[in-house]
């Protein structure tokens, strides 16, 4: 059982365990290990917000891989 979770997208749902994020299949297992402080659901580009515990932010894949790091406003710019 988990504390928290959000909507599926991309075929992922995040989920929260132990005051931590990290990303389930429809299954039920869990895909991208519990580990980030925030993450958001995965956007239609296949790509999701997570924010690590040293307040970094990334943007990852559905496999959990980094696709970009930085701040949130630096992400943001790349993103435009």
């Amino acid at each position: 059982t988990y504390e928290d979770a959000g909507n599926f997208s991309m075929g992922l749902a995040p989920v929260k365990d132990e005051g931590l994020w990290g990303y389930v299949d429809k299954d039920g297992n869990e895909v991208i290990d519990t580990k980030y402080l925030e993450a958001s659901e995965f956007y239609t580009d296949g790509y999701a917000y997570v924010t690590n515990v040293d307040g970094s932010v990334m943007i990852i894949n559905t496999t959990g891989d980094m696709a970009a790091l930085g701040s949130a406003s630096a992400i943001d710019k790349i993103l435009k």
